[in-house]
């Protein structure tokens, strides 16, 4: 497989993990016990602020339920498969 091949073939993977990833938040959201959602909003209101350093997905509350969000494939890969 030729590099670009590759390189769309692990975004194409990374973007379906991504998604399964963000479903399975909302999913959570909603079994929060009342102490996580107030733990939650804290975090939020402090971290999230519009500069783009954090989203909702990176309160580290998640990671109990689904884990760490998937990283991205490598931009830069020298990789000859």
């Amino acid at each position: 497989m030729i590099d670009r091949q590759k390189m769309l073939a692990e975004g194409k993977k990374f973007r379906g993990a991504s998604l399964a990833w963000y479903d399975k938040m909302l999913e959570t959201s909603a079994i929060l016990s009342e102490e996580e959602k107030q733990a939650f909003d804290a975090w939020e209101r402090t971290h999230v602020d519009g500069s783009g350093l954090f989203s909702t997905g990176d309160w580290p509350g998640w990671e109990k339920y689904i884990g760490k969000h998937p990283e991205p494939p490598s931009s830069t890969s020298n990789d000859e498969q």
